[in-house]
């Protein structure tokens, strides 16, 4: 039993399920510069909470500790991330018959990739978005960004300057928020009395389910069941009253919510996923995931054992935090992965954070021919990224993703 108030309930009954040792945050890539300062390595420890039934990392320090303003993630380097935030856009104009009286505000706006789809349909719109880099190229493009971190005095302010919003979407935001409390009262503020806030966030259960460990880091403090977005939003009257489940991620989870309003039929919503949902929110099942992590462990160590023991040179594709939380929990390092190939110049000429693998441009991919094969770090795009490599270097390169389970991409 931890100490650490929930962020979500403020409960102290919160019980430690899973210990991935000590990390460096997993976007906090390197210059060149770095490599000869000392990296700070912080506990990478889950938590469950009893009575929310929320899971959670450990407290160590704050958002703007991690999200600083050159942060380098950019959702429009993926062509898989841009369709699915396209038809989301699509699907949400079409059920709440949006049009160009409305307002839709988004929370964590990234580079612009989802409001230059508002833009394109016609829907007013504006952008929520702390990191400078990516702010930036999204005010560049002619979209309005505020760059800041919301809390209760930002949204004022926006709403004061914008009005109410009769839609807020937020992909993948809630899971990197400390202040979830402050965070989401905040984000009900922004909104029309009846408005509606939509969320995606990676789900837990299938988390659960396929041991997906690499997906826990730093930078998401929190990891959502059904369950406990339900807790969290029907204590700011921010009722579900639909959930849908959504590939990305390797299973997500999108819930939409009207505020001043309770959620109803939650059964009935969770239909396909009630059992993964047990299972979530099961204390028991929780304290065998340390277990399942480690035989997972073992395997993946064996196959880089093999690939060095053959002679082999491995390559990775995706300078992902995802990669980082498996390479860094693994002890990785030049010796396993030589080098790490991404299409974003953000992350381009830096190096991995704790392995300090060097990080080169995808389109250099083909001047590597000493490179036997490749690991997909991004599994969820793994398709993506092979179709990539294979269009630069030749169409037989071998290429394996890691999770959920070791296999070759086709």
């Amino acid at each position: 039993m931890t100490h650490q108030n929930c962020r979500s309930c403020g409960a102290t009954e919160l019980v430690e399920i899973l210990d991935l040792g000590f990390a460096p945050p997993s976007n906090a890539l390197l210059s060149k510069e770095d490599l000869s300062k000392g990296e700070i390595h912080y506990p990478l420890v889950l938590l469950f909470c009893q009575g929310c039934k929320l899971v959670q990392t450990r407290d160590f320090h704050s958002g703007e500790a991690l999200f600083t303003p050159d942060y380098p993630y950019l959702s429009s380097t993926s062509t898989t991330w841009i369709q699915h935030s396209h038809e989301l856009v699509d699907s949400v104009i079409k059920e709440f018959n949006l049009n160009s009286n409305s307002l839709v505000a988004e929370i964590a706006s990234n580079d612009g990739y989802l409001l230059e789809r508002l833009a394109q349909q016609g829907i007013p719109a504006y952008g929520i978005e702390p990191t400078k880099l990516a702010a930036d190229i999204s005010i560049g493009k002619g979209h309005h960004v505020y760059n800041c971190f919301l809390d209760l005095d930002t949204a004022s302010r926006i709403k004061s300057e914008k009005g109410a919003a009769d839609v807020i979407i937020a992909n993948n935001v809630f899971a990197h928020v400390p202040e979830l409390r402050t965070f989401t009262e905040a984000a009900k503020s922004l909104l029309t009395n009846t408005g509606i806030l939509v969320i995606e966030v990676q789900y837990f259960g299938q988390l659960l389910e396929d041991t997906l460990f690499d997906t826990i880091y730093h930078e998401h403090y929190s990891y959502f069941s059904a369950t406990s977005i339900r807790n969290l939003l029907d204590r700011y009257q921010l009722g579900i009253f639909k959930i849908e489940l959504v590939p990305t991620h390797g299973g997500s989870i999108r819930v939409y919510a009207k505020n001043n309003s309770i959620t109803s039929n939650f059964e009935y919503q969770i239909t396909p996923i009630v059992d993964l949902e047990a299972k979530a929110t099961n204390l028991k099942v929780l304290l065998n995931f340390q277990k399942s992590v480690n035989v997972l462990e073992r395997k993946i160590k064996e196959f880089f054992l093999t690939q060095k023991s053959a002679g082999n040179i491995v390559a990775g594709l995706g300078a992902a935090a995802k990669g980082n939380t498996l390479i860094n929990f693994l002890r990785l390092g030049t010796s396993d992965i030589q080098y790490v190939f991404d299409s974003a110049p953000s992350k381009q000429g830096k190096f991995l954070p704790g392995s300090h693998i060097p990080i080169y441009p995808l389109i250099d991919i083909a001047k590597f021919i000493e490179i036997d094969l490749f690991v997909a770090l991004p599994w969820n795009i793994s398709q993506e990224l092979a179709y990539s490599a294979r269009s630069l270097v030749l169409s037989k390169t071998v290429i394996y993703q890691l999770l959920p389970e070791i296999k070759p991409v086709s």
